[in-house]
């Protein structure tokens, strides 16, 4: 989990560079980790979080980039958890 963290880290940062290739492929990096962490505990509120803080970065990135679909769609993901 806490290289899931250190990319979203990473791509925050490189979004705030305006870097959108390189936050959109550092969180793509992240995100299969993130979804493997939450098969293997579901109940896990700590990785939920994570997961969460990835979709809605990723979410930020696809508005940058544009992609308003897409970014609905990773809120949509990040949002039922939530409530």
């Amino acid at each position: 989990h806490y290289l899931v963290n250190a990319l979203v880290e990473i791509g925050h940062a490189e979004l705030a560079l305006g870097r959108l290739d390189a936050a959109h492929a550092t969180l793509a990096e992240a995100a299969p980790r993130a979804d493997a962490l939450l098969v293997a505990d579901p109940a896990n509120l700590f990785w939920l979080a994570n997961a969460c803080d990835l979709w809605l970065t990723q979410a930020r990135v696809e508005i940058a980039r544009g992609d308003a679909s897409a970014a609905l769609a990773l809120l949509e993901r990040a949002t039922p958890p939530l409530r």
